[in-house]
Formats: structure tokens, sequence, C-alpha cells
């Protein structure tokens, strides 16, 4: 028979009953030995024979020997009680200390009995599942009347081991990821009598695995090569592309020095760590190893790694084989050299045929340094297009809500100044993802007949407000128009400006001249003999120097404290996509002169739109767009808009809902599709499945960047119209009433 277990609570009663009648019966035998000597001592004054006083005297020994032991028992005793309090007090003071540390523990920590009945639960415990003492684990989290399958309290008690499981829970924020760590809890003879749980929301642990696998992959398979080498120059991580330049397998690169790759071992220590130290970048070219035993040039691009607190951590690399480009340079080299020596030999009848072939080596070089400039951009543009797309979807929720709340606020009031300051932070990051965009390979300008003049007038306007520089315009009436992006010219004008400003912090003149011009075959290649219009910029600023012109058009390429090395490399690239040209000349001390050559459009520029109230429709709009926050956003200011809004998150979704609505006699009068849904059906493959059963089907294209031109002739593809993120309330209204009221596509 198994004998019940005695509680702590009943043990101390049991020992403070057992002490009590301990004390009484020494308290009564104390009582008897002193009557006894008493007694004893009294019968000693009576006269009594010798055999009788012996007697007695042996009694009185054994009463004072009786007396002795009785006085050591209860000083024993004494020191034992004291003890026992002490002991006791010193547990309770360890519960408490004990219940003190699990309360403070930022896990929520709960015990469950062998029948798995909560026992105890810490706050964070009960933030976390609810208070739920007395009630079975199962009935309390699972609502389930028996024990759960994968129950890791379960388990322990079981094995005696600890044991860890995740879960996914509902909560008031949406569904969160907890882990569960559970252990045994044994008593002083070592048996499992409980078992202790500790639980951890791991919701943001979570998340933050998810994004840093997929910056992982994005840098695994970079088509460059990526390498992080530690600030001794050892190796720690390089992506495929390493491998594949260097012929090394990734773990056979990890623990190596830098310096044993490069045919100068002595090169990164002596230019490129004191580049580093100096100005935390360093790029150029370097002649390396491969496994194989050649070597090879590589064009090199490093820079420090930081941790919060701006202490360099790390170095990261940028790594491209140009050996392709060298063998390039050294062919045109050859072929120059050669050219050079048969000038050398013509005669004097031969002058003119000498200067032409100078000019077109000249040419051949400069159009070199374009092309390698228009590589760098490329690569920056794989990184740079991804960015600005995740960056365009949050930033078109931000744009999208503060749109909506300026409709509902007073526009006296401080608020709507608040919420108009914070739309203009907004525009500005709009105009940064912008830059970002016009270097990816999707950046392509949505082109109309624009007129620079116009342009230009409210590029200075903005640009130069507050300056302590003037600018003065010569635009004529007559200028022709461009077939060009007014967003991405309002872009280009604006760096230009910027800059100009900047190097004239005493103030100054800037000068803007536009002219129409006849381009000849030979006048001013690369450009196509045609009309252009041409528009020249010139300031009374510190200047350019020599040795930095060839580079102020690539990226990062700065020389100010504050600039970031993107506006010119920006231009650049707006300009080459509107098949324009761009060049600059400087003098130290004189100022600069940037002259803008773009094609003139056979069209007229449309006139300006001017802002009305926010156009209000009705009818039901299908949204599909993988980003939540993107997509709510929409759908709430569709909604203020008078609209039904029904939304999804990709391709198949959006088809099903289309046609359900068909066939039930509700159809959406327009659907707007979101480009690109990564691991999904974007919106051009989504148009093209509902026009084969639906040809008049009314979609617009929505998208923060794309690699195919589609949102510069979404026509082309099915689509009635186009909105790029971000956008605001008034734009997304005009668009969507546009195409509802008439199926036309836009001009």
């Amino acid at each position: 028979m198994k004998h019940p277990k005695i509680r702590y609570e009943d043990k101390v009663v049991l020992l403070s009953l057992l002490g009590a009648i301990g004390v009484w019966i020494m308290d009564a035998a104390i009582d008897a030995w002193v009557f006894g000597v008493g007694t004893f001592i009294e019968s000693l004054i009576t006269e009594i024979s010798p055999h009788e006083l012996y007697f007695r005297l042996f009694v009185l020994l054994s009463f004072f020997l009786f007396g002795t032991v009785i006085s050591s028992t209860l000083a024993r005793r004494k020191r034992a009680e004291e003890r026992l309090r002490t002991a006791l007090a010193n547990l309770e003071d360890e519960k408490a200390r004990s219940e003190a540390v699990i309360a403070a523990i930022p896990d929520g920590i709960s015990i469950q009995d062998r029948n798995y009945r909560i026992l105890y639960q810490n706050q964070v415990h009960k933030a976390l599942v609810g208070d739920h003492l007395g009630k079975t684990c199962y009935e309390a989290y699972s609502n389930r009347t028996s024990l759960c399958p994968e129950c890791p309290v379960a388990r322990s008690c079981a094995d005696g081991r600890m044991h860890t499981l995740e879960k996914t829970r509902s909560s008031e924020r949406g569904t969160i990821h907890i882990e569960i760590n559970s252990a045994p809890l044994r008593n002083a003879r070592g048996e499992i009598v409980a078992g202790i749980e500790a639980v951890r929301d791991i919701t943001e642990h979570k998340r933050f695995e998810e994004n840093l696998k997929l910056f992982s992959t994005a840098i695994e398979e970079a088509m460059d090569g990526v390498q992080i080498v530690d600030l001794n120059g050892h190796i720690i991580y390089s992506n495929k592309a390493v491998e594949e330049i260097y012929g090394y397998s990734s773990d056979e690169l990890t623990g190596t020095q830098v310096d044993h790759l490069n045919v100068d071992a002595g090169f990164a220590s002596d230019e490129i760590l004191p580049a580093l130290r100096e100005k935390g970048r360093w790029s150029g070219e370097v002649l390396v190893h491969h496994k194989d035993g050649h070597d090879f040039p590589i064009w090199l691009s490093t820079s420090l790694v930081n941790n919060a607190q701006g202490t360099p951590i790390a170095m990261i690399s940028i790594i491209r084989d140009i050996t392709s480009r060298k063998r390039s340079e050294e062919e045109l080299n050859r072929h120059r050299e050669q050219l050079e020596c048969l000038v050398d030999e013509r005669t004097s009848e031969l002058q003119e045929a000498n200067q032409h072939l100078q000019f077109e080596i000249a040419e051949r070089v400069r159009m070199e340094g374009e092309l390698a400039r228009i590589q760098k951009l490329e690569s920056l543009g794989l990184l740079a297009g991804g960015i600005a797309h995740d960056f365009n979807n949050l930033l078109g929720a931000i744009m999208g809500n503060i749109s909506m709340a300026m409709i509902d606020v007073d526009p006296g009031s401080r608020a709507y100044t608040q919420l108009t300051k914070a739309e203009s932070a907004s525009i500005r990051a709009q105009e940064l993802t912008q830059q970002l965009l016009t270097f990816s390979r999707g950046g392509a300008p949505v082109k109309r007949p624009t007129s620079l003049s116009a342009v230009i007038a409210e590029a200075a306007g903005f640009s130069l407000h507050g300056s302590r520089v003037l600018h003065e315009l010569s635009l004529p009436a007559d200028l022709w128009a461009v077939d060009a992006d007014e967003g991405q010219m309002m872009q280009v004008f604006s760096n230009i400006l910027i800059n100009a400003d900047q190097a004239m912090p005493d103030g100054g003149i800037i000068r803007i001249v536009g002219e129409n011009v006849n381009i000849g075959e030979r006048d001013a290649p690369p450009l196509k003999a045609g009309r252009y219009v041409k528009v020249t910029i010139s300031d009374e600023g510190t200047g350019i120097p020599k040795e930095h012109l060839p580079k102020i058009f690539d990226p990062y390429f700065t020389t100010k404290q504050k600039g970031s090395g993107l506006g010119l490399a920006a231009t650049f690239s707006i300009i080459r996509r509107h098949d324009g040209h761009i060049t600059v000349t400087s003098e130290l001390g004189k100022g600069a002169q940037f002259s803008l050559f773009l094609p003139a459009s056979e069209s007229k520029a449309a006139p300006p739109s001017r802002a009305g109230k926010i156009a209000q429709g009705s009818g039901r709009v299908l949204i599909m767009d993988d980003d939540a926050d993107m997509r709510d956003t929409t759908a709430d200011m569709l909604t203020r808009l008078g609209y039904t809004v029904t939304a999804v998150s990709d391709g198949s979704e959006a088809i099903e809902s289309y046609f359900a609505a068909r066939e039930s006699g509700a159809p959406f009068d327009a659907v707007i599709m979101d480009l690109t849904i990564p691991g999904g059906m974007g919106g051009q493959d989504t148009v093209a499945r509902i026009r084969e059963l639906d040809p008049e089907v009314k979609a617009i294209v929505s998208s923060g960047y794309s690699q195919d031109p589609i949102m510069a002739d979404f026509q082309a593809y099915g689509f009635k119209g186009m909105v790029s993120k971000p956008y605001r309330i008034r734009e997304l209204g005009e668009v969507v009433a546009r195409v509802i009221k008439d199926s036309e596509p836009e001009a």
C-alpha cells in the first residue's frame, strides 16, 4: 500500500505538537527530582542509623546525577528548538527569494503536478496565455479533454529530460510564435514530483530569421563576388560568385589571409587598409591568384562594416573578374598603337585622315569609360531595384494613410500642419526611392510629351527655395517639347541645381539657358542626328578639380561630407535612358557648366494638370498585392472614395475572385494588380489569364519596381491605367475613376 505524502505545512504542525509534549514530560521530571532532593535533605536532619545514612547519601548522589542528565537534556532541547526556528526562518527566506527570482524572469514560467494541473504561474506566463491556476494544461491552453500528443511537460515527466516545442498561438496582435521549454522538478529523493515549463514569445526572432534567410539568399546568388573579411585580414564568408572567380571552394577560402590570394602579398597592408582607415572605403584593380595557378585581374570595392556604436568590426568586398575587360583594353591599346604608327608613316596629304583617326581613338576611349560607368550602374541596379521595391510598399502605406488622415482633419489645425510636414517628408523619401530606381533595370521612364520649361521652373523654385543663390532663366517660348518622364526630369534638374547651390556657399547666380538645336551625324557623338533640346546650367561656384571630372557621374563618388554620391549618377542614368547626353566642363575657381541634350518630341506637351477635388466614385474594385500593409491601405483609400473593395494576395486568388464575382451577377468594375508577386503569379500573367475569358477587363497595373518595361508601356500588356507606388488617395482616385468611366487606355 502506498503511503500518502505529508505536506510541508503538516510536517511543521506535527513537529510543534511533539515539541510541546516533550516539554511537558521534561517539566514533570524536573519537579519530581526537586521534590525527591528536598525530602532527602529533610530526612538527613532527623536522627538515622549509619546504614540508613549511607543509603540516603547514595540516593542523594543518584538524584544529583539524574539532575545533571536532565539539565544537559534541557540545554540540548533548547539548542535544537533554536536551530529549528532558524531553519524554518531560512526556509521561508529561501522560498521568498525563489519566488522573487521566478517572478523576475522575462520568460513565462509555470509549474504543473504529475496530473498536469497548474500549480503556479508568474506574471509573464499569465500575460502570454492567461491566468489558469488550478486547471489542467490541456483544458487551459488547448481546450482539450485529454493530454496533448506533443506535450513537452509530459515527455519531461516520463524520461526526466528537458524538451522543447515551438507552436503558434492567436493573440490580440495576430498570430504569434512561442517556444516552450520543459524540465522535470524533483524532490530531495530524486523523484519527479512536477514539471516546470518556460514559455517565450519568439515572434520577432522568427521574423528576423526569415528576413536574414532572404538577405543571405540574395547575397549568395549575387552575380558579383561578395566577401566578408575580419579586421585581421582573414576571410569569414564568400558567396558562390567568389568560388567561381577564384576556383576555391568557400570552405577553402574561410580563414585564409586575403594577402595570400594577392600577387603582391603586401598590397592589402600597404594600400587598401590605410585607405580604409582614412576614408572607410577603397576600390581599384588588384592582381590575384587563381587556384589553377594563373594570375588574373579583379576590380575590388571594399568598405568597413561598423557596429551600432560606430566601431569597425569587419570589411565587406564586392569582387568582379575583369579579365575580359582587360583583354579588350589591351586589344584596343594594341590597335591604337598600330593606328598611331600608320598615322606617323603617312605624308602630309593624309593629315586630314590622321585627324579623323585621332578623333575616333579619343572617342573610343571616352566610350570605353562610359561603358565602364554603365556596367557599374547596372551592377548597383540589381541591389537598388529590390530595395526600392520593398521600400515603396512601406512608403505607399505611409503616404496613403497620411493622405486619408488629411481629409478628416481641419486644414487650419495643428494636426493638419503636422500631417502636411509628414507628407512632405514622405515625398522626399519617395525622391530617394526614385534615385535608387534610376539605377535598376526596371526603372524605365514613363515618357510623355513634356515641356522642359515648366519642369525647369518648378525644379528651380523648389530646389533653391530659401537659398542665398539667385537663378536666371532663359527659356524661349518656342522651346520644343521632349518625350520624357516628368518626374525623372524633375530629379535631373534638382540634382544639378542643388550641386550648384552647394558650390556657392556665399551666394551667386545660376544661369539656365534652353535652346533648340539640330545635331548632325558628326556634331556631338554619341548622339544620333536629329532635333534636340539643349539645356545649359552654369554656376559661379568653386569648380571641379580636373582629376575629379571623369568620376563625378560614378555611383557614391562625392567630395561632400553630407553627400550620398547618388545625385549625379542618377542624373547620368536618367539622361541615358531618355536617349540623351550630358557633358560637364569646369575650372577651379570659375564654376561649372552642365550641358544636357534630349531628343525633341514630335508631339506638343500636354497642359499641366490642376489639382481639384478628390475624385469620388462607386463600383466594385478587386485589389491584388502581396504586401499586407499596402493591400490594406489601398483598400481603405478606395473605401473612402466610395468603392466596394475585395483584396487578395496573389494571382490565383485574383482569378478565382474575379470569375466568381462574374458568375454571381456582381462583377468587378476594375482590378488593381501588383506587377511583382514573389513566389506567385504577378499582375502581367494574371491579367493575361483573365483577358482570355474577359477581354474587356479594366485592369490597372501598380508597382514600385519591375525588370520589365511594363510601367512605361502598360497598354501593350492589356492594362487600362497605371499607378506608381507610392501613391496618394488623390492619384489613386483619379486613375480608378477614369478607368471605370472610360474603357479607352490612357494616352
